[in-house]
């Protein structure tokens, strides 16, 4: 509850009495949303700031269900079409069955550190390959080992470090896929 309190940026505060019972709070902000004066909506439902659109569809690569949870929320207020996989072979299977359809996938979101040591660099690259230039890709880690940072850093792959601000995560997104 704290991490997904965290991410979303809105603290949750606990009152308990024994006996009485426990009570929650979620302190909201005033202007709810990621700059919210900044991004505009437009008449097709998608939002944009300045010259820059967020992608219609995105692809969450991640093993925690939180993360994926509060990714998913955030990207579907600001009316993005996602989806959240746990690893590469779900992501593959979504990926190409989008684009049997008709209707790719524009970014990929992947975690650095996946489930059972697995790379999201890797994985994300071997996606982005078998799917075409049009799959942004953007990494989020919270690595810290100096070698492992220095692959991200040589991938020239965006990448945000954890913990991401809503507002970093949709700015990296329209730029990803603004290039």
């Amino acid at each position: 509850m704290q991490r997904l309190s965290h991410l979303l940026e809105h603290p949750v505060r606990v009152c308990s009495r024994p006996g009485r019972g426990s009570l929650f709070r979620v302190v909201l902000p005033v202007a709810a949303g990621v700059a919210a004066a900044n991004w505009q909506s437009e008449s097709s439902g998608r939002f944009r700031l300045g010259g820059q659109r967020l992608p219609t569809r995105v692809l969450v690569l991640d093993d925690e269900t939180q993360i994926q949870d509060a990714v998913l929320a955030l990207l579907r207020a600001y009316s993005v079409e996602a989806l959240a996989v746990g690893d590469e072979a779900q992501a593959e299977a979504v990926l190409a069955e989008a684009s049997h359809q008709g209707r790719p996938y524009q970014a990929l979101s992947c975690d650095f550190r996946l489930a059972g040591g697995a790379d999201g660099l890797d994985a994300g690259r071997r996606l982005q390959s078998r799917h075409g230039p049009g799959l942004a890709l953007l990494l989020i880690t919270g690595e810290t080992a100096p070698e492992r940072l220095q692959k991200v850093r040589d991938s020239k792959v965006t990448v945000l470090f954890k913990p991401v601000s809503a507002g970093a995560l949709m700015q990296a997104l329209a730029d990803c896929a603004a290039s």
